[in-house]
């Protein structure tokens, strides 16, 4: 409390001093975070004695009503970076995420949010050590989901081995399962594979015709081989051994019985 009255203070005793087109607001020094440090010079040059700075002048543009009259809208202003440093005006006045009020303890003050050459010490050790735990993270994660997509290219470039060759031989061990069940084929599941003549409706685009059994349909059967029972040359064997009636070797169509009639034919006719 003393600090805002001693840099109310200060700001009046500039006043006088200044052009009348540019007045300091001792009111506004509480309405910032941390607006006793600097007093009139967080929105002033000259030490509070000149006309207003890059933040002096983002805070006028937010008023809740123009003239001495109006309010600083902190939550309106402490995501800007005035000075355009890199830092926000919240991260240079100790309260980045805008949650502070007038009468609160605001954090630690770290750089003047008008002035480009004053910004907060940020350690290079931080920045580092950032760096590269983030290179390790995302390595890891790009290394592995790279490594299972693509065959680990990215992983071992990332430089993080385990998720790379991980990932690469993921890759490679279902590439291979993947390749030798297809080349087995696998009776029934629709599609022709390895050394299957059809499965289901896929009839690898054979037909009766393509396989000289004349037209028809041409099907297939539960053990994924061709069902020609449905061609006009087929057989009920589904063998393709041609249709109509078949003759077993020494047989005729004329029986034993035939034979006979025939002979006694020929001798009455002798007689």
């Amino acid at each position: 409390m003393r600090q805002t009255l001693f840099a109310a203070l200060a700001c009046l005793l500039a006043v006088p001093s200044m052009t009348q087109s540019v007045e300091a607001r001792p009111g506004r020094v509480g309405m910032v975070p941390n607006g006793f440090v600097n007093s009139c010079g967080t929105c002033h040059l000259g030490g509070g004695s000149g006309p207003r700075n890059a933040f002096g002048r983002t805070v006028q543009e937010n008023l809740t009503t123009p003239g001495s009259a109006g309010q600083v809208q902190w939550q309106l202003i402490f995501d800007i970076d005035s000075d355009n440093d890199g830092f926000t005006n919240g991260e240079e006045l100790g309260d980045p995420d805008g949650t502070w009020t007038p009468g609160d303890t605001a954090g630690e003050y770290l750089a003047h949010p008008g002035d480009e050459n004053s910004m907060p010490d940020v350690p290079a050790n931080n920045g580092a050590n950032n760096g590269a735990n983030n290179g390790l993270n995302n390595g890891a994660n790009n290394g592995g989901n790279n490594g299972l997509n693509n065959g680990a290219n990215n992983g071992g470039n990332n430089g993080v081995n385990n998720g790379g060759n991980n990932g690469g031989n993921n890759g490679a061990n279902n590439g291979d399962n993947n390749g030798d069940n297809n080349g087995a084929g696998v009776c029934g599941d629709g599609a022709v594979g390895g050394d299957e003549q059809c499965d289901g409706t896929d009839l690898a685009r054979n037909t009766c015709e393509s396989q000289g059994l004349g037209g028809g349909t041409l099907a297939c059967d539960a053990d994924c081989a061709f069902d020609t029972v449905g061609c006009d040359d087929g057989g009920e064997d589904g063998g393709g051994s041609g249709g109509g009636c078949t003759v077993s070797a020494g047989e005729s169509t004329f029986g034993g019985l035939g034979l006979l009639v025939l002979l006694a034919g020929f001798l009455a006719i002798r007689r």
